[in-house]
């Protein structure tokens, strides 16, 4: 069974986190917890797309490391665009996307490993809340 945990208010956002590393995965999910937000975590793309399609409420935006088991962040992303374009993506990494298949498609806000907690939540606020701001 995938870990799928559910945590935080009903009646907030609902925030998938999908990292592999339990050391990362259960800060973020903390920290956008502590945040309201309704955040369900994976630890590869296939628990991912699990827990999408067994998630009570829809998922609003997705927090995937570019390098999982199993199956790329890089294709995740695509399936999970496929399934719903309006999908908000944030990809983090430790390696800079560059190079051929790196390319992230339009829209998906990228941070690189590691990130200061506050960088993940304006990607969060520009992505779910429409920042003024465009992200850089």
């Amino acid at each position: 069974m995938p870990e799928a945990k559910d945590h935080g208010s009903p009646k907030s956002h609902v925030v998938l986190v999908v990292e592999d590393e339990a050391g990362v995965r259960v800060p973020l999910v903390e920290l956008l917890r502590d945040q309201g937000f309704l955040v369900y975590s994976a630890a590869d793309a296939v628990a991912a797309l699990e827990v999408i399609a067994g998630a009570k409420r829809p998922v609003e935006l997705v927090v995937v490391d570019l390098n999982l088991p199993r199956s790329s962040g890089h294709r995740l992303i695509r399936t999970l665009l496929d399934q719903n374009p309006l999908l908000r993506i944030i990809a983090v990494s430790g390696q800079p996307p560059t190079g051929e298949g790196w390319a992230l498609p339009d829209g998906v806000v990228y941070l690189e490993k590691p990130f200061h907690p506050e960088e993940l939540l304006e990607a969060v606020r520009h992505l779910l809340y429409g920042a003024q701001a465009p992200w850089p």
